[in-house]
């Protein structure tokens, strides 16, 4: 679908507010729920999964996600299992070692001194 054919659509809907948002892309604000939401024509998304998520009938699916846990921005699209089991800890705010951690570190520094 062209980006044209998308706006029309996006433009039908009488509680849609479109804008555009820059890179190609659109801002729709849904007047009735107060959100927003950014579509990437180009992407990977139909016209009915669109109208889905902005009508609130599905959740969004978040495809670029950055973070800047690891001291510069970095997309966590290729991150391991820890590094994203780091960022989650991060997130509740759990900075607690666990058991063998703990123990893996006392046996380090009894090595070192």
């Amino acid at each position: 679908m062209k980006r044209d054919e998308w706006k029309a659509l996006l433009e039908r809907h009488p509680h849609w507010r479109v804008e555009e948002a820059g890179k190609g892309r659109f801002a729709v604000h849904n007047t009735r729920t107060g959100r927003c939401y950014e579509i990437d024509p180009a992407g990977d998304i139909t016209p009915q999964e669109a109208e889905d998520v902005l009508e609130g009938r599905r959740e969004p699916v978040m495809l670029h996600t950055i973070t800047r846990i690891v001291g510069y921005y970095s997309s966590t699209a290729n991150w391991n299992r820890s590094k994203l089991g780091e960022l989650e800890d991060r997130r509740k705010g759990d900075y607690t070692l666990s058991s063998s951690d703990q123990t893996k570190r006392k046996n380090e520094q009894e090595v070192s001194v």
